[in-house]
């Protein structure tokens, strides 16, 4: 997949042309067996991520053909980045 990195401060600023990474974004949790849900995550489920695999760098990643959520907080230009921590 491909992404743009974007600056933590203006996070809807690209400082990084659109390149390759890996990230992990698949969520199916097996053992519940479908009992709570069957809905299954995949990378298409997120605007974007903190970490690329593929260079070990944890940095601000939006993925290629989405956008941050304008209906967010305006800090740091757009909110809408979270991922659990």
């Amino acid at each position: 997949m491909k992404a743009r990195t974007m600056d933590w401060s203006h996070r809807n600023t690209a400082v990084a042309p659109e390149h390759p990474v890996e990230v992990w974004t698949g969520y199916d949790f097996p053992d519940r067996h479908n009992k709570y849900s069957r809905f299954h995550w995949t990378w298409k489920d997120f605007t974007g991520t903190d970490f690329d695999q593929t260079t070990g760098k944890t940095e601000l990643i939006e993925f290629d053909g989405k956008k941050w959520d304008s209906r967010v907080s305006k800090e740091e230009d757009n909110f809408d980045f979270i991922m659990g921590g």
